[in-house]
């Protein structure tokens, strides 16, 4: 290759790595099951499992590249129908990497849609956010009549393990959960790594691994509502994390200095809302073991 044709092909250029996943669960019988399964460029859903039993459906999202890098972006559209009950989680932790200096943001968009009568739990890994990394990152949830919705966004700014700290870069989260089409939460959460919220007591309070959970309680009256807001915050005794109940609508936030040690609150936080949120025992997804 001469010297003229590398000229042609210059560094900054971003790779572009688009990929999108369309899916659909829905009630058939006593099974819950993949209606719709349709995927664009690196992005796949691995066989549906049902450890619990035909009504609840375990799905794991693979994305094989492993993160995101200038340009790139990924759309998940889920949709759980009418008495469908789908447990959503990932192999591992995803990641936004180091931007490239044209300085394209890397974007991940996801929506979910549940019916009157539906059950879904959103339960990812982790995503890691590297130093100098421009993530912008979505979740939009849309809740019908009786629907019901249990799950958690987690964060990690830089890479603790190797050292690499946040000092550079942004993330920018954004959270929507409307019900029957108005409005219940909507949040816009900017982190930028020179902002003094990084490191201020009322911030992130020098802690890199942040979390949200949210849980509907409609079908609970004010007095479940109560008792359960007061065992989760018994719960959390201890950590660095609030709990509120506004409009039947659970809230936890949780900051942490190390992403595993809060991951591993998070799964015994969800084991013990399971049961009263989603009617069922804890069952842990396999994927979790490995």
């Amino acid at each position: 290759m001469t010297d003229t044709t590398l000229a042609t092909c210059p560094k900054t250029a971003p790779r572009e790595w688009p990929a999108s996943l369309t899916l659909a669960l829905r009630r058939d019988g006593e099974r819950t099951v993949l209606a719709r399964n349709r995927h664009q460029g690196p992005l796949r859903v691995q066989r549906p499992f049902h450890p619990e039993g035909p009504g609840c459906c375990h799905l794991y999202l693979l994305h094989p590249p492993g993160g995101l890098v200038s340009g790139d972006r990924i759309d998940i559209d889920l949709d759980a129908g009418h008495g469908s009950h789908g447990v959503v989680t990932t192999p591992s932790s995803g990641k936004v990497y180091r931007a490239a200096p044209t300085g394209e943001a890397q974007t991940q968009a996801t929506r979910l849609s549940i019916a009157d009568g539906a059950r879904l739990e959103w339960l990812p890994q982790d995503t890691i956010v590297f130093d100098n990394a421009r993530g912008v990152m979505s979740l939009d949830i849309d809740i019908q009549g009786s629907g019901r919705f249990l799950g958690w966004e987690m964060v990690c700014l830089g890479r603790a393990a190797g050292q690499h700290p946040f000092r550079s870069g942004s993330l920018t989260q954004r959270l929507s959960i409307r019900r029957n089409g108005r409005p219940w939460l909507i949040e816009r959460t900017p982190i930028h790594a020179d902002s003094s919220a990084i490191s201020a007591p009322w911030g992130l309070d020098g802690k890199p691994a942040l979390a949200t959970l949210a849980g509907t309680l409609t079908h609970l009256n004010d007095s479940e509502q109560r008792e359960l807001l007061a065992e989760v915050r018994e719960q959390l005794g201890g950590w660095s994390a609030g709990a509120t109940v506004t409009r039947d609508l659970l809230l936890v936030r949780l900051l942490h200095s190390d992403a595993e040690a809060l991951r591993h609150v998070l799964q015994r936080l969800w084991q013990h809302l399971r049961p009263a949120l989603m009617n069922c025992a804890p069952s842990l997804p396999r994927i979790w073991a490995t």
